[in-house]
């Protein structure tokens, strides 16, 4: 189960202050480690365009636990039906892709959280009670304040009814795909076109006037803390493999750079 500091930097994450982290696609769980170490606020692995298992995702969870560090997935909503099994290890939460309408959104809410918000599947002997040494309903009631569920905001139209969204209850969080709404509003890549920005701007707006968290992704400090002036406080930068790549072809690029001056 999260520890304390876990729990209060996810309320912090509420309130507006700012929570740093970035993607995962790679498979060694021992990066969890790194990242703690780093001072990130949280991990996010990739579920949707990577391929991680189930079990490897546990591993990743298991491996946070005691640290000061989240674990989240995102996911499809296809991938809903085992997510329970992960908050019981101790995932901390999920940012869903896929949902079009308010229901789609309800029907996230409703398969990730307990009731009263949802029908999670209850099982009072999993590694989160401490099997089963911690009562089923005070499980239930701290399970819905510590686990974390978000929606991808990457389409147009479920944009245009993020007021409606971001009122349900049970819902923590909406991140926002600047690459796919580019898409959306066909200006491919160009994350940076008005008609991206702008368009999200005004949708985080409405989030956090609603109380709920606004998160996106950028690709370098510089988008991010640009994103962060806007009222976003979850900022996922980069991904673990390009930010390796650029890091080792940056220090090759000197050598032999160093190597032509010689």
């Amino acid at each position: 189960m999260a520890n304390s500091s876990d729990k209060d930097r996810q309320h912090e994450a509420k309130q507006g202050s700012i929570a740093v982290g970035s993607f995962i696609l790679g498979h060694d769980p021992e990066v969890v480690r790194v990242a703690a170490a780093a001072g990130l606020d949280f991990l996010i692995i990739d579920i949707e365009h990577g391929t991680p298992t189930q079990e490897l995702v546990g591993r990743f969870v298991d491996t946070a636990q005691n640290l000061a560090l989240r674990v989240f997935v995102r996911c499809s909503m296809e991938d809903l039906p085992f997510l329970g099994s992960l908050f019981d290890r101790g995932l901390d939460g999920a940012i869903v892709a896929g949902a079009e309408t308010p229901e789609d959104v309800r029907n996230v809410i409703r398969t990730l959280k307990f009731a009263p918000l949802g029908t999670r599947g209850l099982n009072p002997f999993v590694p989160g009670t401490g099997y089963g040494t911690l009562d089923a309903a005070t499980f239930m009631k701290e399970e819905n304040t510590r686990t974390s569920v978000w929606i991808m905001a990457e389409k147009v139209n479920l944009v245009k009814r993020i007021d409606r969204i971001s009122q349900l209850d049970g819902l923590d969080g909406v991140f926002f795909g600047p690459y796919d709404l580019s898409a959306d509003l066909g200006v491919t890549g160009e994350v940076n076109n008005p008609a991206v920005t702008e368009l999200i701007a005004g949708a985080v707006q409405t989030v956090t006037q609603n109380g709920r968290a606004a998160g996106i992704f950028s690709r370098d400090i510089e988008a991010a803390r640009r994103w962060a002036e806007q009222g976003m406080s979850f900022l996922a930068v980069g991904f673990d493999w390009p930010l390796l790549m650029v890091s080792w072809k940056g220090i090759a690029a000197a050598f032999r750079e160093e190597g032509r001056e010689k």
